[in-house]
C-alpha cells in the first residue's frame, strides 16, 4: 500500500507543468528501470485499480512519463499523457507538509486552537467546539469533527468556489455549511 501511495504522489506532482511530450518521449528510456522494478501492472491488479499515470518532474519540466492501464473499468480506452485525474486526497499530505513548514518557521503552533488563526470565517458553534477546541493536529488527523466529506471534481472552465464559499456550503454536491 505504501508503494501505491508513492505512485499517487508522484503522479500528481505535475500540476502547473507544461506537457513536453517530445522531450518526454526521448528521455523515457532513462527511467524504465523504475517502472519495471515496481511492477505497476501487478500493483494495479492487486489493488483493483483501472489505471495509473506516473510523471517525474525536474526543474518544472516533465523528464519522464509513463501510463498504465485503462481510464476506467467501464471502457477499453487506455490512459495516455493527456488523461486528467482527480486530485482526490493528494491535498492532505501536501497540506500537512505546508503546516509543518509553517510551524518550523514559527508562524503557527500545531497545538494551538485553529480558531486563533481564522480571519474570514469562524468555526460554527457546537457542543464539540465549546468543550474541545480543535487545533491544527485535529484537522490533520481527521479528529476535528467536521461534517465535510470531500469535494466534487472541477473541470476546465468550471467556476471554482472560494474557501469561504466552500465553508458556507456554497459548492456543488455539498450545500450545507460545515458543522462540528
Amino acid at each position: 500500500m505504501r508503494i501505491l501511495g508513492i505512485f499517487l504522489l508522484l503522479s500528481f506532482i505535475n500540476f502547473g507543468c507544461k506537457n513536453q511530450s517530445s522531450s518526454v518521449e526521448s528521455q523515457n528510456e532513462n527511467y524504465d528501470f523504475l517502472t519495471d522494478s515496481l511492477q505497476i501492472d501487478n500493483e494495479l491488479a492487486a489493488h483493483n485499480l483501472a489505471g495509473f499515470s506516473l510523471a517525474i518532474i525536474d526543474d518544472y519540466e516533465i523528464i519522464y512519463s509513463k501510463q498504465f492501464g485503462l481510464k476506467s473499468f467501464e471502457t477499453s480506452e487506455k490512459i495516455d499523457e493527456n488523461t486528467a485525474f482527480s486530485t482526490a486526497s493528494i491535498s492532505k499530505p501536501i497540506t500537512a507538509l505546508l503546516c509543518l513548514i509553517l510551524e518550523e518557521k514559527g508562524l503557527i503552533n500545531l497545538e494551538d486552537p485553529i480558531e486563533d488563526y481564522l480571519k474570514r470565517w469562524k468555526l460554527p458553534e457546537s457542543q464539540l467546539i465549546l468543550t474541545n477546541k480543535p487545533n491544527w493536529l485535529h484537522f490533520l488527523n481527521h479528529t476535528s469533527g467536521t461534517s465535510q466529506h470531500g469535494f466534487a471534481d472541477f473541470y476546465e472552465g468550471d467556476y471554482i468556489p472560494s474557501i469561504v464559499e466552500s465553508l458556507y456550503g456554497k459548492i456543488p454536491r455539498y450545500d450545507k455549511e460545515i458543522e462540528f
